[in-house]
């Protein structure tokens, strides 16, 4: 296990910051665990959702509940329209605190969403179905149904009935929907979620197939071709395939670069890989990465020893090691990985590069050598969804240790504590027969 300080293992949502909290004077780091509830911190929070429910049990862990309470309750209403993620993180966090009987912090969600609805797409939606289920889902309905049919916005009205079924039923949910209907207040706001549910319903025909001309067509007037290149590549002949290569690397378009670039996403570039290579020093970072991702199906040589020589020089490590292990695998690679964690962890991005490689490798070949891998990317890496998958790996290979279990039940990432807790009630069936 890596010494790190409390700092770090905040930034990384890991269960020890909670441990830590327990046992330590935390009015050193105030400021810095304040910061973390009003701010969300999560690497990719579109993915791993905010750290409300772990800032929560952070906090909790303190004797200072109320100075963070106060300062939440504070800072979610002054929440900008610009605040992205911190808007469903206050959310969550004030959330708690109404669930745990608080009326002053149940108001002011329900003032905040009243003054307003609409932050990051209408986030307090949720807390406040969360919190007061059918009551609270009324509430939302009443006043943003008119808004939302204004602006044909079925998808936040379902999320926000969806929410409601998760808590209560679906028959239950179902029996409150039809009872909006009947209520003026309501109408609207029910009248979005059966027009989802219509749609729903809707036979949507397959994307057609294309002949190259066709799909060409389509690139070379900037069109979308995103399901039709790769449909179309699966399958192309050899034939076709080398046609759209020799394109691809006639064209200087970023644009149309791109577009060209799809088409080999999930089919082996025809050529000569080397002819890619200088597209990974591309300006776009589009391209640059999309190349690096078609040079990944790429079995050669050549393309092993491109990427080592980039990795000597540290241009961009955590994406071209997938060129030197997910297809051009040698024994020792794991071994090669190691070492790679040591001079990327404390660049998130490619370290979390780095981590995806890690995770992908294990799936085609899992070895006990990987166990010094995974137990340094749980330490540095910056995604709680590639954590959760270090922990399944090393759970797979019969090296999860007990520390590691232990402050996994307090992670910041939901998909971690449930597998842990998982682990917990097998262990205890297994003890009970």
């Amino acid at each position: 296990m890596r010494t790190i300080d409390f700092a770090k293992m905040l930034e990384l949502g890991l269960g020890r910051a909670v441990l830590y909290a327990r046992e330590h004077d935390m009015t050193p780091f105030r400021d810095l665990i304040l910061n973390a509830c009003l701010h969300c911190q999560s690497y990719d929070p579109q993915l791993e959702g905010t750290r409300g429910a772990y800032m929560f049990e952070l906090i909790n862990s303190t004797p200072d509940v109320a100075f963070y309470r106060d300062r939440i309750l504070a800072g979610l209403a002054a929440l900008a329209e610009d605040d992205h993620y911190d808007v469903p993180q206050r959310y969550r966090l004030t959330g708690l605190f109404a669930a745990e009987g608080d009326a002053e912090a149940r108001q002011a969600m329900y003032d905040k969403f009243s003054a307003q609805p609409a932050l990051e797409e209408y986030a307090g939606i949720y807390e406040i179905v969360q919190l007061d289920n059918v009551d609270g889902l009324k509430f939302v309905a009443a006043r943003v149904g008119a808004e939302l049919a204004a602006e044909e916005d079925w998808y936040v009205a379902r999320r926000g009935f969806n929410q409601l079924k998760e808590q209560i039923g679906e028959e239950a949910a179902n029996v409150t929907f039809a009872k909006m209907f009947a209520e003026p207040t309501t109408h609207a706001f029910a009248e979005l979620i059966a027009a989802q549910q219509k749609s729903d319903n809707i036979y949507h025909p397959p994307v057609p197939t294309l002949t190259y001309a066709e799909l060409k067509a389509l690139i070379e007037q900037g069109k979308s071709v995103n399901g039709e290149a790769v449909q179309w590549s699966k399958s192309a002949s050899l034939e076709e395939l080398t046609i759209a290569a020799h394109d691809l690397l006639s064209e200087s378009d970023p644009k149309r670069l791109e577009k060209y670039l799809r088409i080999f996403l999930y089919t082996p570039f025809p050529l000569e890989p080397t002819l890619l290579f200088p597209l990974t020093e591309h300006d776009n970072e589009r391209i640059w990465n999309r190349t690096i991702t078609v040079l990944k199906k790429v079995s050669h040589p050549a393309v092993r020893q491109f990427a080592l020589d980039n990795i000597a020089q540290n241009y961009r490590i955590g994406r071209m090691v997938d060129l030197v292990v997910m297809n051009n695998y040698q024994a020792g690679d794991w071994a090669f990985l190691e070492t790679l964690i040591e001079r990327v962890y404390q660049d998130a991005y490619e370290c979390h590069g780095l981590g995806l490689t890690i995770e992908q490798l294990f799936e085609v070949h899992p070895s006990d050598e990987a166990e010094r891998s995974l137990l340094n990317m749980y330490e540095s890496g910056p995604c709680g969804r590639c954590r959760a998958a270090f922990v399944r790996d090393l759970r797979t290979l019969g090296k999860l240790p007990d520390w590691m279990r232990d402050e996994c039940h307090h992670d910041f990432y939901s998909d971690t504590r449930e597998f842990i807790e998982a682990l917990d009630s097998e262990t205890n069936d297994r003890t009970v027969n």
